[in-house]
């Protein structure tokens, strides 16, 4: 239990590739990942190419994590297998049935992503969500050639840890048997305050690239263009346009 303890993103990586056997394996983890409703809308694209990483990287802010990732693994909210099959079986679905069977193709690939993290701690590697690809999720699809009605969604940078970050603030997301609305408030904003300070530190380190404070609107971007693409992507897979 210590490693999820203690588990926090890594944002430097040596750089050293991921070999065939852990790729293998990776992939038959990946494979057994649970899903909402045994549809399996998801896939999943493990990347090792550095021209591929450093496109990612550049396109998402020039993180190195990714660049130096030994893989790094793309999750995609995935209806085309569903879709073709209903279309061969001249099957037509309902905008409301869409509109759910995106839902879970979203969580889906989520959960995938969640299940990949935590076995790749357990294969001894660091890791780090990025969230950050759906605001240029057009252009990854088409680059790695992802189907008409799949969506990348989630990626995830798996590599060897060059420098393990110190362990940051974290917020109470758990209650006992009912939500309790002042204590989640107060906590939030007691966890925001102390994270920012951290990120600060993290900063002037070159660990990261951005600092995200959401008490103090001068020093929150949530409103910035990335977030609003990333919004955008997101209507557009749920609402099928």
């Amino acid at each position: 239990m210590e490693k999820y303890l203690n588990r926090s993103s890594i944002k430097k990586f040596t750089g050293k590739k991921m070999i065939d056997k852990d790729v293998e394996l990776l992939s038959k983890i990946i494979n057994n990942s649970p899903t909402s409703e045994n549809h399996q809308l998801f896939s999943a694209i493990i990347i090792r190419n550095q021209k591929t990483l450093d496109w990612i990287s550049r396109k998402n802010w020039n993180q190195s994590h990714i660049k130096n990732a030994a893989a790094f693994v793309l999750f995609v909210a995935d209806r085309y297998r569903l879709t073709k099959i209903n279309e061969n079986n001249n099957i037509k679905k309902n905008q409301k049935t869409i509109y759910f069977d995106s839902l879970k193709a979203i969580i889906d690939a989520t959960i995938a992503c969640a299940y990949t993290m935590n076995a790749a701690i357990e294969m001894g590697y660091g890791t780090s969500m990025v969230g950050g690809i759906q605001s240029y999720g057009d252009e990854i699809n088409k680059k790695l050639n992802i189907p008409k009605n799949a969506y990348s969604i989630l990626g995830l940078s798996i590599g060897e840890i060059s420098v393990k970050n110190k362990f940051k603030p974290k917020v109470n997301k758990v209650f006992n048997e009912i939500y309790n609305k002042k204590k989640s408030y107060k906590d939030f904003i007691q966890y925001d305050k102390d994270t920012y300070k951290e990120f600060i530190k993290r900063k002037k380190n070159g660990i990261i690239e951005e600092i995200n404070n959401a008490s103090d609107p001068k020093k929150h971007f949530l409103e910035s263009d990335p977030y609003v693409k990333c919004s955008k992507y997101l209507e557009k897979i749920i609402k099928n346009k």
